[in-house]
């Protein structure tokens, strides 16, 4: 239902469980695998940041339910992007 959807989740507050597979090249936003494209700024996170991330959506994660996973994810400094963009459909807030 998300699959080739662009998804922005605005204002993370960075923390371990989200940053715990960095060095694999992945961020956690919830429950969605975001592998980044600048992997150099996400290692550079510490606990507490607050970041936006885009990305997009590839399907769900067969390994895990629920769960999403993306692709060519952006880290931006919070703020970063102004919604609702022209042009733009809904917010999407993962919550379980």
């Amino acid at each position: 239902m998300y699959g080739g959807q662009v998804f922005v989740f605005k204002n993370l507050v960075v923390d371990a469980f989200m940053t715990k597979d960095v060095g694999k090249g992945l961020l956690w936003a919830d429950l969605i695998k975001c592998p980044v494209v600048d992997l150099d700024y996400a290692k550079t996170l510490k606990p507490g940041d607050r970041v936006d991330i885009v990305g997009y959506c590839v399907g769900r994660d067969v390994t895990q339910s629920p769960g999403l996973v993306f692709r060519d994810c952006f880290v931006l400094q919070t703020g970063s992007i102004q919604l609702p963009a022209p042009g733009g459909g809904g917010i999407f807030t993962p919550g379980y």
